[in-house]
């Protein structure tokens, strides 16, 4: 239960974990997994949404929702193209060639995500490095006036 709070928290809804949960904890064949997985996710997104439709975007000083509608305006055709497309391999296909496929594009997601956050771990390293090598000189400032503060001398520390 766990695992799909913080994966619902992270944005998946949890899509990945629900499939294999239901197949192997429940024993719900894979068509039926992948249905009460759709079901889950709908309903995660529809509750996201009311819950943010009135929260202002953190980068656009409160102007604009926290919600990207021209970025659902471009997603949502492929959305409903690869739903489409997956209910019918859902329907047409065996349930074992249904799980392969799910394995398959599961992993790829994973590795891709993966380099991602790889990417930006190394970005930020950098972003942290140069605050690091600037910031020596203003500690040692705000070292030297603690002191003199809380010692009340005008002497300066070696």
């Amino acid at each position: 239960m766990a695992i799909l709070i913080f994966a619902a928290a992270g944005g998946t809804s949890g899509a990945g974990i629900h499939i294999p949960m239901f197949v192997g904890l429940y024993h719900f064949g894979a068509t039926s997994a992948i249905g009460l997985s759709n079901v889950i996710l709908t309903m995660g997104g529809i509750v996201r949404y009311f819950k943010n439709i009135g929260r202002p975007h953190p980068s656009k000083n409160g102007k604009g929702t926290i919600i990207d509608f021209t970025f659902c305006t471009l997603g949502l055709p492929a959305a409903i193209t690869g739903s489409s497309l997956g209910t019918i391999a859902n329907l047409v296909l065996p349930e074992t060639v249904v799980l392969v496929l799910f394995i398959i594009v599961v992993g790829y997601t994973v590795v891709q995500v993966c380099k991602q956050y790889s990417a930006l771990r190394k970005s930020e390293n950098v972003v942290k490095a140069a605050q690091n090598s600037v910031e020596p000189k203003s500690r040692a400032k705000a070292v030297e006036y603690e002191l003199t503060n809380i010692d009340g001398s005008s002497h300066k520390p070696n």
